[in-house]
């Protein structure tokens, strides 16, 4: 709420949680859907809520998507203008479509890769005007 209180009409008690893992992203779609990502192990998983909290089971697989994503850093989301989705993970980017499947007209399958050397993490992803996409860590 605006005074910092937890919203009783979101989730339970104004909290939403769909098991184990780390979750450390979240974006907002343009109908107001909640995108939320994180990782367990090697896997990256993204899961959208509607705007009262509840999982969208239109989604992916009942609400979610995992990707092997064989990283140990923890996934960054963004949406791009067109509403497709953006992972970016420590060692590339993998793009979704609306329904949570791999967009294969995105790198290979989906998915784009960086041979990075030494300890490279995400911290931010970026769409700029022209769609090109940015990656910091």
């Amino acid at each position: 709420m605006a005074n910092g209180s937890l919203d009783n009409t979101f989730g339970v008690g104004g909290v939403v949680s769909i098991g184990s893992g780390s979750g450390n992203s979240i974006a907002i779609q343009s109908d107001g859907n909640i995108l939320a990502a994180g990782h367990v192990n090697s896997f990256v998983s993204v899961a959208r809520f509607d705007s009262n909290g509840v999982l969208d089971t239109t989604f992916g697989s009942g609400g979610r998507v995992i990707t092997d994503g064989t990283t140990s850093g923890d996934p960054v989301i963004a949406v791009q203008g067109d509403g497709k989705i953006l992972l970016a993970v420590d060692n590339g980017l993998m793009r979704y479509l609306t329904t949570g499947s791999l967009d294969t007209a995105f790198g290979s399958g989906g998915i784009v890769t960086t041979a990075l050397s030494g300890h490279a993490f995400v911290k931010s992803v970026a769409i700029q005007a022209d769609n090109k996409i940015m990656v910091g860590g």
